[in-house]
């Protein structure tokens, strides 16, 4: 099997023929992909070794070979994070997979600059690695509210009156004003007052 590859100078390309390229790579790849999975099958009923058994993308074959992984949103979501992500979206529907991989928002649980906990709207590209873990279980994504509550029970955000303490952050919210601890020593000082900076043993920072 050969596959041309055009050799033209991209400079003289517009840039929707830059983007048709691609696209081109892409729907190249995707069947690649299959065909290399059902080729890994294979393999392994025959219980022949092969080193891509192990590969960042290739270790999904099972799944992609039996079509619950849809092998675009393998290709987009490849490489990235020692395949969290592609963990993330397996126990979706194949379709929603490839919309996710495509940039589709999913509503998680996040923090305001107030100290409390409200919905937005982010792409998977976009989550840290505690948010991806929240905002996806093993039934797919998790409802926002259920989000919320994991956050509270990490218990790394705490209203104490007016105040917030951001454990994650190592710092109180007070109205919309970050303060980390040591901010505090000088004004405290002023008052008459000494602090002492070190750390409990026990706390539930971090």
């Amino acid at each position: 099997m050969t596959n041309h590859i055009s050799q033209t100078d991209p400079r003289t390309l517009s840039t929707e023929e830059i983007f048709a390229e691609i696209d081109g790579f892409k729907s190249l790849a995707v069947s690649v992909l299959k065909r290399w999975s059902a080729l890994l099958a294979e393999l392994k009923r025959r219980r022949v070794p092969n080193i891509m058994f192990n590969h960042p993308v290739l270790k999904f074959w099972e799944s992609i070979n039996d079509q619950s992984l849809d092998a675009e949103a393998a290709v987009l979501l490849a490489d990235k994070r020692d395949g969290r992500m592609i963990k993330s979206v397996l126990p979706l529907p194949p379709k929603k997979q490839v919309a996710i991989a495509r940039g589709e928002p999913v509503p998680v649980a996040t923090v305001a600059d107030t100290g409390e906990i409200k919905s937005d709207d982010v792409p998977i590209f976009r989550m840290d690695a505690p948010t991806l873990k929240r905002a996806f279980g093993p039934e797919g994504i998790r409802p926002v509210h259920v989000q919320a509550d994991m956050i509270r029970a990490e218990g790394k955000i705490e209203r104490m009156g007016a105040i917030t303490v951001l454990r994650d952050e190592q710092a109180l919210k007070i109205g919309n004003q970050k303060i980390r601890p040591e901010d505090l020593k000088g004004p405290l000082a002023a008052l008459g007052y000494t602090l002492d900076l070190s750390r409990n043993a026990t706390s539930k920072a971090g």
